[in-house]
């Protein structure tokens, strides 16, 4: 009885060991996944107007910079003023 007992324990230590290592193998292959697909939305040279900001795609296509970036992520942007732009901008108000 006590044999069985220990066989019975040792086999579904032995279980759980494996189905940890088995997820332990996915969360990094996920996380190698996620690595790679991230560094390919986002990298290398992106080639961007310094007056607009807009942003060249491959096929040469300007797109407005929020706009490239959230096809692209799953980012998404709110707007607002910085505190030096929300001056620039009431001081141009003013003097109009």
């Amino acid at each position: 009885m006590l044999t069985v007992f220990l066989l019975e324990t040792l086999a579904s230590l032995i279980g759980q060991s494996i189905q940890r290592r088995a997820l332990e193998e996915e969360k990094n292959r996920l996380h190698q996944d996620m690595k790679r697909n991230y560094e390919k939305i986002l990298s290398g040279l992106i080639p961007i107007c310094a007056s607009c900001k807009s942003i060249r795609d491959e096929d040469g296509t300007w797109h407005q910079l929020e706009v490239y970036v959230e096809n692209r992520t799953n980012a998404t942007f709110s707007h607002g003023l910085c505190p030096a732009c929300f001056k620039k901008y009431r001081l141009s108000l003013e003097d109009e």
